[in-house]
C-alpha cells in the first residue's frame, strides 16, 4: 500500500476485492451497514474487538486492515 492509506481506504479496497457490499459484510459480523459507512468514511473508529472481527471476516489480518499490504 503506498503511503497514506488508512484503515478507511484499507477497508473498502479489501470488502470490493472480496466482492462484498457493505451490507454483506455488516450481515457477516452481525452488525449495521451504517457502522461499516462510518468506519470506511472515518466518522468511525472502529474497536480492537471490531477490527479483528472485520480482519477475520476479510481474510486479511489485522495489520493488514491497518496498514495495507507491504508490497516487496
Amino acid at each position: 500500500m503506498k503511503g497514506g492509506a488508512t484503515i478507511t481506504t484499507n477497508l473498502e479496497m479489501i470488502r470490493k476485492k472480496r466482492g462484498l457490499t457493505q451490507m454483506e459484510l455488516a450481515g457477516r459480523l452481525n452488525i449495521r451497514q451504517s457502522t461499516i459507512s462510518n468506519i470506511e468514511t472515518g466518522i468511525r473508529a472502529p474497536s480492537l474487538r471490531l477490527l479483528c472481527k472485520l480482519a477475520e471476516a476479510l481474510g486479511v489480518t489485522v495489520d493488514e486492515l491497518i496498514n495495507g499490504k507491504k508490497e516487496a
